[in-house]
């Protein structure tokens, strides 16, 4: 894929190692709420997961605390 000349190019941020994750859902559980920290760029991202009866669990948090909530 070819950058166009005046596109800008940021990154990478964070860790110098290579870091995947995911969220696993079990059974009858949902993504309630989404939660975004952030300024300039994402500092970090979490999800609140719920159960069957809407009942949260605690967040599940990836990244930074840094910068401006978001829900």
């Amino acid at each position: 894929m070819e950058i166009p000349t005046d596109a800008v190019n940021y990154g990478p941020y964070g860790s110098s190692k290579e870091t995947n994750w995911s969220v696993e859902l079990g059974r009858c559980e949902y993504i309630k709420e989404v939660l975004v920290n952030h300024g300039w760029i994402v500092d970090g991202i979490g999800f609140v997961i719920a159960d069957a009866s809407g009942l949260p669990c605690p967040a599940k948090w990836f990244g930074g605390r840094g910068g401006d909530a978001s829900r």
